[in-house]
């Protein structure tokens, strides 16, 4: 980690030939009193996103913020992630997807700020806008004040709790613990985080987060079996987690993982549990518990 450099900036993009100029763009307008570096990694995009940030960093006046690397091949978008991490050297990490951006320039200034001056807090985020296909914008949460965020609530949500856009945290965590085999980054942050300290929710709207075809998780809905497996990968994900977590956060994480059972049961039935049981993708005792739950309930 590099003393002098405060907030490494996330940057991992796939694809986003039309949206990745912005992204770059709103960071680089960022307006701070301290330094920050733009790590852009490019998961071998097939479109000409390579050819549009080669062309911006050519021109734009702050690209020598930006350390821009290409894979040679597709490697996926959780070890794309993990390599960027591993290249982030600030005393903080900020996230933005090559999809998304930011639109207060002192979006960092006020989140640092804030860390800065509260060290009991791991990580902080704002509210956001959410612009879909038909380019309608939606709030990404209805809460009208500034507040702290209770573990119960990170675990439960996941990574759903926060748009990726709008996270800064505290360089703190190993990536090489990351587990490969999920699909959501954002979820294996806030499950690494909750357990080193507070969060806290700024009301403010500081990005704006885009719902499209080509994203990662908008294209979910799509196809029933892609869903599946992105639930399955969630009770994975909170399996490990709870194995590890301090014994109080435990009973939220067993509660998390009979909310994804139930996202299962919701769209293909309880026999369609036993099956993946059966089959040893689902633990038995969370099956067990599941029922027990339904039954007690």
């Amino acid at each position: 980690m590099k003393q002098d450099l405060t907030v490494s900036v996330c940057m991992i993009t796939y694809n986003h030939e039309k949206f990745i100029t912005q992204a770059i763009i709103s960071v680089l307008e960022q307006e701070c009193d301290f330094e920050i570096e733009l790590i852009l990694m490019d998961d071998y995009s097939t479109d000409s996103t390579s050819e549009v940030i080669n062309s911006l960093l050519e021109n734009h006046p702050k690209s020598s913020r930006v350390k821009y690397i290409r894979h040679e091949k597709n490697i996926g978008v959780i070890p794309n992630f993990i390599q960027a991490l591993k290249k982030c050297n600030g005393k903080y990490i900020a996230l933005c997807d090559g999809d998304d951006y930011w639109i207060d320039p002192l979006k960092l200034q006020k989140q640092v700020n804030f860390l800065n001056s509260n060290n009991n807090y791991i990580a902080c985020f704002h509210n956001a806008k959410i612009i879909n296909q038909k380019k309608e914008e939606i709030n990404y949460h209805e809460w009208s004040s500034n507040k702290d965020i209770n573990h119960e609530d990170i675990i439960m949500n996941g990574g759903g709790i926060f748009p990726t856009a709008a996270l800064v945290y505290r360089n703190v965590l190993n990536s090489d613990s990351f587990l490969l085999n999920t699909k959501s980054g954002d979820s294996i942050l806030a499950f690494s985080l909750v357990g080193l300290g507070q969060f806290y929710f700024f009301k403010e709207f500081m990005c704006v987060y885009r719902k499209h075809d080509e994203g990662v998780y908008t294209s979910l809905s799509f196809y029933p079996e892609k869903r599946l497996e992105d639930i399955i990968s969630n009770i994975y994900l909170l399996s490990n987690f709870r194995k590890t977590s301090k014994i109080k956060l435990r009973k939220y994480y067993n509660k998390a993982i009979r909310k994804q059972l139930q996202r299962i049961s919701n769209s293909f039935g309880l026999r369609f549990i036993l099956s993946l049981t059966l089959r040893n993708e689902i633990q038995i005792k969370d099956c067990f518990y599941y029922l027990l739950f339904k039954i007690i309930k």
